[in-house]
């Protein structure tokens, strides 16, 4: 039998979850807009990595959703840690 590596989703999630433990993330919002903008809701997401200091903020003008927001903002401490 050979070993084989474990690529199930929840394997590969692992990490991830382990780095969101790791995490605060924070919310920030920029000060609200007039006009036809006033009812729009952007959020700045802040992420800073506990352990290290790293801070990584997604701003709420490239994209409005706070997941993708989120998972910019690990994949970015993601990449800072192995490169680092």
């Amino acid at each position: 039998m050979t070993d084989t590596p474990d690529t199930s989703r929840a394997a590969l999630e692992a990490p991830m979850s382990d780095l969101v433990a790791q995490c605060r993330i924070e919310l920030d919002s920029p000060h609200p807009k007039g006009g036809q903008h006033a009812g729009l809701r952007r959020y700045d997401l802040i992420v800073t990595h506990e352990p290290t200091g790293i801070v990584v903020k997604i701003p709420g003008d490239y994209t409005r959703s706070q997941h993708k927001q989120r998972t910019l903002a690990l994949t970015a401490i993601e990449w800072i840690l192995a490169n680092d």
